[in-house]
């Protein structure tokens, strides 16, 4: 999700495994993140770390049109009630609550 290149259309389901991921307290592997990154041209800062990774995130959520994120796996859900919560600001608390542990 981070460094996917969506062109016009934004995939919700990476904000939908990201909640998932989150809300199950599975925290990533930033060695393996910076190392992958790197490898991809998406990164060449110093050492990714967990406040860099917040960040990066934040910024990224900046700019991120939630209601299409939203509508692109709104028919999955048997109850897509729970994509009302989706804003820049839900998923900007959810990388600082990752990100803090």
């Amino acid at each position: 999700m981070l460094c996917r290149g969506w062109k016009s259309r934004i995939k919700g389901r990476d904000f939908y495994d990201f909640v998932w991921y989150v809300g199950r307290k599975i925290q990533p592997n930033i060695a393996h993140l910076d190392s992958r990154m790197r490898q991809s041209g998406h990164w060449s800062g110093e050492a990714l770390s967990m406040k860099i990774l917040e960040n990066l995130l934040i910024e990224r959520f900046a700019g991120i049109d939630f209601k299409k994120a939203a509508d692109e796996v709104r028919v999955f859900l048997p109850d897509p009630r729970e994509l009302d919560l989706w804003s820049k600001e839900f998923f900007r608390n959810l990388a600082e609550r990752m990100c803090k542990g």
